[in-house]
């Protein structure tokens, strides 16, 4: 279907827009069982019109329709079709170039920015620096607050954030133990957010605290007497002394940075773990295809998704050992397949099995010999 037909489908009633996705997608009616498995979801919004189609096309059924058109294309028109191949995979790798400059031109641009706002408010006269400095503090208050309410929206409540939580505990109870009489054994949770984790840890008697850049965050937990410090995570974390924490733990962040961020994020915690202890980083899982293509970029802070395997990579290389990689939070399960009314629903149910989040638990060396210094 064009861009067209796609507009023309998403103005129709519901039931109209399951039977006229499947004539279109299948070139067939839609079956009344197979309109009645889709209406329900539409209509509570658990599913959307996009990923419906999306959904269709990828049946079995729409694939053995391509995969017919295209034996019959192979067996007529198959040197004019790859010569028009090689000319897309040739444009294909222009657009791939041209990104990549985009994207240099955009960090270029951003420095720019960056630069002339700071020469700008150098230049002001103080009262107009005043009010500058403000404008901008008032903006940041009312991201700080949108943001709050963004969490509570689409992260879930804090007794389903606790729930899902629940897993890291017994690991990071296990790492706090004093290792002698003398040693602490603190943990860190970096991006804090509304201090689901460190309530968890509290009620273990786990000495833990939580750094948070977002105001009413943090402002958050001090109602709940969580300890929180208000601050840029890599700024505290190098403020901190090495081997002095027992766990760092980085729930839904690293998401949220840039890539030269992030390596110097898990340096930093390198550095400050003691021998032995603990990272746990937890982020959306692209391999679910619904999050990797969709859910991931509800959040407008978002930049990209993160591979599970090139992420094992980067704290491997920083020094960390027994790199496990967790996979988090199916929303369905094996039994949910037969209960699917038709080949579309079953798919639909498959791919929600994989799960939502995966964790990355990392341990620095007993033996400092074995570890990287971080640069």
């Amino acid at each position: 279907m064009n861009a067209l037909e796609v507009d023309d489908l998403l103005i129709l009633p519901e039931e109209d827009f399951v039977r006229e996705a499947y004539r279109r997608v299948l070139a067939r009616p839609a079956e009344p069982v197979e309109v009645a498995t889709w209406l329900a979801p539409l209509r509570s919004g658990r599913l959307t019109r996009l990923e419906l189609v999306t959904a269709i096309r990828c049946s079995s059924e729409a694939r053995q329709r391509e995969d017919r058109h295209e034996a019959n294309w192979r067996s007529k028109r198959f040197g004019a079709y790859a010569k028009r191949a090689v000319h897309w995979l040739r444009q294909l790798r222009s657009l791939a170039r041209l990104a990549m400059r985009v994207r240099t031109l955009e960090a270029t641009t951003e420095t720019l920015a960056n630069a002339t706002a700071k020469l700008a408010r150098e230049a002001l006269p103080p009262s107009d620096a005043l009010t500058h400095d403000r404008d901008a503090r008032a903006a940041a208050q009312a991201f700080d607050a949108y943001y709050r309410r963004f969490e509570d929206r689409f992260r879930g409540t804090p007794e389903e954030v606790r729930r899902r939580l629940a897993f890291y505990v017994p690991i990071l109870v296990a790492a706090a133990q004093p290792a002698s009489a003398a040693s602490a054994g603190s943990v860190v949770d970096v991006g804090c957010g509304r201090g689901e984790l460190l309530d968890l840890l509290r009620n273990q008697a786990v000495s833990a605290y939580g750094v948070e850049r977002n105001e009413a965050m943090a402002a958050i937990c001090r109602e709940r007497g969580l300890a929180v410090v208000e601050a840029d995570a890599l700024v505290h974390l190098a403020s901190l002394a090495p081997d002095s924490l027992a766990g760092v733990t980085c729930i839904h962040v690293i998401e949220h940075l840039p890539f030269a961020m992030l390596m110097k994020f898990v340096a930093h915690a390198m550095r400050v773990l003691r021998p032995g202890g603990v990272a746990i980083l937890e982020t959306p899982n692209p391999e679910n295809l619904i999050v990797g293509a969709c859910n991931f970029y509800f959040d407008p802070t978002h930049r990209r998704p993160l591979p599970p395997e090139p992420m094992r990579f980067l704290l491997e290389a920083a020094g960390f050992e027994r790199v496990a990689i967790e996979r988090l939070h199916a929303s369905a399960s094996p039994g949910d397949i037969d209960g699917a009314a038709d080949p579309v629903a079953k798919l639909y149910t498959t791919i929600m099995l994989v799960p939502q989040d995966y964790a990355l638990i990392a341990y620095k060396p007993l033996s400092r010999s074995s570890a990287h210094s971080p640069a």
